[in-house]
């Protein structure tokens, strides 16, 4: 039997480094068309001062979105759009008075922002309509005021909506009040340098190849299921998963045997799902189900269970998903399903990550293989 020094040089020499293998930006989603008019103002003469821009807004509040998708990747955060739409200088004082008559004025001129309160207010066993006779519950009344400002920015911020209807909450409110598009404008010049910005770009060009890139973490974090997906489409092994969909769940999870199946068309020979469920096979920390991402099956009869990670470089996630599975492999070690992990990465050539590969192999007698590995256990299968 091979000793575990060359296991490691077999293991380390047919590593892979990451690739770039999916797209790393997102297609273009603002519409240049929808804010012609937008555009074509900010195009025409770019205002000089944060007074030219805050009546600008208030002539055409969508050219806040412009400015939006100009200055942040995706949108501003919620403390953005919070200091846009209330006085938070304001709200920020301890003088009841002004902050009452504030919230009066915020009642009479948004309606959105009425409608939002009163629900507060009833969450409170208080009545909107009868706002004006409750001046004895001062502090009741600021809390829910301020529970409706935070609750109100976040809906506008957040709007997914299809007639984008809290959206066009924003723009009547940029449009009714004027305080709203200075505090807009102020921000962007004092904070942004706004006719810097502006000076320097093509406004229209600009958002026409804008692209916004694909959350890192999650790109690098689905490698090892982008290549592990293109081995079993090269071995032409087919996914069943949708052969699976209409009985499978953690309350239905696969069996071990072919009597879960008679129903369900699955093809003879080597098959696979992923993200499924196998019977009787539980997480130790919580007692769950685990769902593993692929089942390998050999005549409709599930045979491997696999995780798959790719690391780069090392972290706690690693030592997690070491004893989560040493603890699978030990649990599973009765059963008639194998466990692999399929992991891969430059972590595994430092000296960490040769220990751990070291102890996984010798201590735990664990099936851990790399993506050159994996595809030679999968002939070897065949």
């Amino acid at each position: 039997m091979e000793d575990i020094e060359a296991q490691y040089s077999r293991f380390a020499s047919s590593l892979h480094f990451f690739e770039f293998l999916e797209p790393e930006y997102y297609k273009p989603e603002f519409s240049v068309e929808r804010y012609k008019v937008a555009l074509d103002k900010i195009a025409t003469k770019i205002p000089n001062n944060e007074y030219e821009l805050a009546y600008l807004l208030r002539e055409n509040p969508q050219l806040f979105d412009v400015i939006e998708q100009i200055f942040q990747l995706r949108r501003f955060t919620n403390a953005h759009y919070l200091n846009f739409l209330f006085d938070v200088e304001l709200l920020n004082r301890s003088q009841w008075d002004e902050i009452y008559d504030y919230m009066l004025r915020n009642i009479n001129l948004d309606e959105g922002f009425r409608n939002i309160f009163g629900s507060e207010l009833k969450k409170n066993g208080l009545d909107i309509k009868n706002i004006q006779q409750t001046t004895d519950k001062k502090l009741e009344l600021m809390s829910v005021f301020k529970i409706s400002v935070d609750r109100y920015s976040s809906v506008v911020a957040n709007d997914t909506t299809k007639t984008r209807k809290h959206r066009k909450r924003l723009y009547e409110r940029i449009r009714k009040i004027p305080a709203v598009s200075e505090r807009i404008a102020t921000y962007l010049f004092n904070q942004r340098d706004f006719a810097e910005v502006f000076q320097s770009i093509k406004p229209k060009k600009y958002l026409e190849i804008k692209r916004i890139p694909v959350d890192g973490k999650s790109y690098s974090g689905n490698y090892g299921l982008y290549v592990i997906e293109r081995i079993f489409s090269a071995k032409n092994i087919p996914n069943v998963k949708k052969n699976l969909i209409r009985g499978h769940s953690s309350r239905n999870p696969i069996g071990y045997d072919e009597s879960n199946f008679q129903e369900i068309d699955l093809p003879a020979g080597w098959a696979y799902a992923p993200e499924v469920y196998a019977k009787n096979i539980t997480k130790r920390s919580s007692g769950a189900l685990k769902k593993f991402d692929y089942i390998i099956f050999s005549d409709k009869i599930p045979q491997i269970c696999i995780e798959t990670n790719f690391y780069s470089t090392s972290g706690t996630k690693i030592g997690i998903n070491e004893n989560e599975y040493r603890m699978l492999n030990e649990d599973m070690s009765d059963s008639p399903l194998r466990f692999w992990w399929i992991t891969d990465g430059n972590y595994w050539l430092t000296n960490d990550g040769k220990k751990r590969y070291i102890r996984c192999i010798k201590n735990h007698q664990m099936n851990v293989y790399n993506y050159n590995q994996f595809k030679e256990a999968l002939k070897a299968l065949k």
